[in-house]
């Protein structure tokens, strides 16, 4: 079973993730968003930041996660090279997470392979079925 599946969308781009669980989830919805963003750089002097995110629904928790990212990228010029979900918590909906990078403000431009706006509310429902979860994800370009 293939995890990660691009679909098609005007103007936008969307994939659907399945996982076993939601921390999984929400690991490959963060490392997905980065692979469409940046381009891989080796030996980088990791930087951490840890951060805390809530919502009103499991979701609104996705989207701020996500949109969290990329806020990290485009506007901190964050190069993010890795995510550590430390915290999920299903009922409160709450996250806590380090991203592992480098802050390359100068050459933010260099490693990036395509702009991402935000993820969008479209078609964002987080699916438990028998086996795993799933969810679509679109990104407004």
């Amino acid at each position: 079973m293939k995890n990660i599946k691009d679909i098609e969308h005007t103007a936008d781009i969307g994939f659907k993730i399945k996982a076993k669980n939601l921390k999984e989830l929400f690991q490959k919805s963060g490392n997905k968003i980065i692979n469409l963003a940046l381009k891989k750089i080796k030996n980088i002097r990791k930087i951490k930041k840890r951060i805390i995110l809530n919502a009103d629904t499991i979701e609104n928790l996705l989207h701020k996660f996500l949109n969290e990212i990329l806020y990290l990228i485009f506007v901190k010029k964050f190069y993010v090279s890795e995510i550590k979900i430390r915290y999920l918590d299903e009922e409160k909906f709450e996250i806590e997470f380090l991203i592992l990078g480098n802050s390359k403000k100068d050459k933010i431009g260099e490693y990036i392979l395509r702009e991402l706006k935000s993820v969008t509310f479209h078609n964002l429902k987080i699916k438990k079925l028998v086996k795993f979860y799933e969810t679509e994800i679109v990104i407004d370009t």
